[in-house]
């Protein structure tokens, strides 16, 4: 039971510290434009990213396919720079129905898991199961992220109704906030890649 709560709160906290600023920022900007309708959506978005990331956890902690970790921290703040840019674009069209968003999740978590994949390798002993620390560890993560769309929700709503602000200029407003924040991400952690 121990290794099931140690690898819930490292879930957990993988969302919810300063240090998980990628994927907060990634959450925010995905969750800005579900404040008004189809919340659903927005817990069954996540539900793919978080599938994503555990797939590759699964795969990099098994060592199956070594990645380049400086390559996987660029890509990183360029998936949020890529969702800041679909988000913006997507406060016109309001059109949830994109399958390209869906598979833009699935791949943004499976380039989110290999960057963690190393720390959750060394962080398993030789005694914990691949399959309970990885199971315990996605309930984590997803926990948390429904917690920050709930967050952007509840935000949103308040932003939009009590102040009277259209919800296409709180999309825009945050999702360039995100791209901005992750092009500085991108622009420091390029020098790391060669």
């Amino acid at each position: 039971m121990n290794e099931w709560r140690i690898f819930f709160e490292l879930g957990w906290n993988h969302i919810l510290s300063i240090e998980a600023l990628d994927h907060l920022l990634f959450l925010m900007c995905m969750g800005s434009v579900y404040a008004m309708s189809n919340r659903k959506k927005a817990f069954l978005e996540v539900s793919v990213f978080a599938i994503g990331h555990t797939i590759s956890l699964a795969v990099n902690s098994a060592n199956i396919l070594p990645v380049n970790q400086n390559w996987i921290e660029f890509l990183i703040p360029m998936t949020i720079v890529f969702m800041a840019v679909s988000t913006f674009r997507h406060a016109e069209r309001n059109n949830n129905a994109n399958v390209f968003r869906w598979i833009s999740f699935l791949t943004f978590g499976l380039i989110h898991g290999m960057g963690f994949a190393g720390t959750f390798r060394f962080l398993m002993s030789d005694d914990d199961h691949l399959f309970v620390s990885l199971f315990s560890f996605t309930i984590g993560l997803e926990l948390a992220q429904f917690l920050v769309i709930l967050g952007m929700t509840l935000l949103g709503l308040g932003w939009i109704k009590g102040m009277k602000f259209q919800e296409k200029y709180w999309i825009r407003l945050i999702s360039t906030f995100c791209f901005f924040v992750g092009l500085y991400l991108c622009i420091q952690r390029f020098s790391s890649i060669f």
